[in-house]
């Protein structure tokens, strides 16, 4: 039988998995962002403060979506076959175990660095959005 911890850090994981997701979001919207205020600047604005700080948001949105992924990684890694992982994510993490299997046992669950980087994704990229459109 499973320890309870074992479901604890399996629903983390799934959690870590999808939140992933949020952080792809915020990386694209950013890049878009980015995209628009260099153009402006290289255009003529001239303002190169605003795609500064939307290549920061970019690059929080890429960091947000790493460390939830590798949360994610690590969490699974000592418990690959619980029965409560979905599907879809033991395909993936399959194949992450293919290509990088000396890589993951390196990898530490960090969840709270996790949020606190989409958190940052998020504040960022409205900050940058608001600066531009003043």
């Amino acid at each position: 039988m499973d320890a309870p911890g074992d479901a604890v850090a399996v629903r983390t994981a799934v959690v870590h998995a999808r939140a992933r997701w949020a952080g792809a979001v915020l990386l694209g919207l950013a890049l878009a962002h980015t995209l628009v205020t260099l153009t402006l600047a290289l255009v003529g604005d001239g303002r190169w403060t605003d795609p500064l700080l939307a290549l920061l948001a970019t690059l929080l949105g890429l960091s947000a979506f790493g460390v939830h992924s590798d949360t994610a990684l690590a969490l699974l890694r000592d418990h690959r076959w619980h029965p409560d992982i979905p599907l879809a994510l033991v395909r993936e993490m399959d194949g992450e175990f293919l290509l990088r299997r000396p890589a993951l046992s390196e990898l530490r669950a960090t969840p709270r660095i996790a949020w606190a980087t989409t958190a940052a994704a998020a504040v960022v990229l409205a900050g940058a959005v608001l600066r531009a459109a003043w």
